[in-house]
């Protein structure tokens, strides 16, 4: 598998069993999609959080990956303020020390 995936894996997961072949087309000798297991569990616990938050994040990653010259950091600055000023920010520190889940609500 480490071979058709060029590289993009740690040996260490294949040997793990942490990737799963999910299709492969022979003809090419090429996997055509690898999915790691968990991966709908982790992408699961991300929704889990605060929308505000996650959308933020988002767009942080997305000016990371940009030209430092194109990038909008004050776009960025502000969506983390935002964030901080959230009715889900309050709730998220009242539901952690309630030791309950947060009910957030994009607000």
């Amino acid at each position: 598998i480490q071979a058709q995936v060029g590289g993009i894996l740690e040996p260490e997961e294949v040997a793990d069993g942490v990737v799963e072949l999910v299709e492969d087309d022979s003809r090419a000798g090429a996997i055509m999609r690898v999915t790691v297991r968990g991966s709908r569990d982790y992408a699961r616990e991300i929704a889990g959080n605060a929308p505000l938050t996650i959308k933020a994040s988002k767009a942080a990653l997305g000016e990371a990956y940009k030209n430092p010259a194109e990038r909008d950091l004050d776009k960025i600055a502000d969506m983390v303020k935002n964030c901080f000023d959230s009715a889900d920010y309050k709730e998220g520190r009242t539901a952690f020390m309630e030791k309950r889940p947060p009910n957030f609500t994009g607000r």
